[in-house]
């Protein structure tokens, strides 16, 4: 079962690296990990963790209780809202319009166009095995999550 943590860390040079060490201390999974500056001094981390919820709650109390998170929010993937970038090349002649309906075209040569995909893991998938052997470069984001109404498990 897939859980989210949700922290609000210090910004200070390698928090994520001391983050990281605990959950594999704790022996635990990351599927997915997001970071980006959020207010002055503080960024937001997402970690998709594949391993039983209690275990990732105990992980956000860790890390609250030893000053690396200001805060922190554990929930199941069924309580999110999931979204996932990413940004395709391809040959011109290998992209079809029709296909990537909700494509946003970033740049487009006589032989090579990028564009963006946004949608939930799997559908990036999905998209990505229906044009396998066409793409000449991918990079995905990575699982963005935020917490449906109500509160976290913390």
């Amino acid at each position: 079962m897939n859980t989210i943590l949700r922290l609000g860390v210090y910004d200070s040079p390698g928090v994520l690296d001391r983050i990281a060490g605990l959950i594999r201390r704790n022996g635990l999974n990351i599927t997915s990990l997001n970071s980006g500056t959020f207010k002055n001094g503080t960024a937001q981390i997402s970690i998709v963790l594949t391993d039983a919820r209690a275990d990732v709650y105990k992980l956000g109390k860790q890390l609250y209780d030893i000053n690396f998170a200001a805060d922190y929010k554990v929930f199941g993937i069924e309580n999110a809202c999931i979204r996932e970038l990413a940004l395709i090349r391809m040959k011109t002649s290998d992209f079809d319009g029709a296909h990537f309906k909700d494509a946003r075209i970033l740049e487009e040569g006589s032989d090579e166009i990028s564009f963006e995909i946004t949608g939930l893991p799997q559908e990036i998938d999905t998209l990505l095995q229906s044009v396998q052997g066409k793409v000449l470069d991918v990079v995905r984001s990575g699982a963005l999550a935020i917490q449906k109404g109500g509160n976290g498990l913390h």
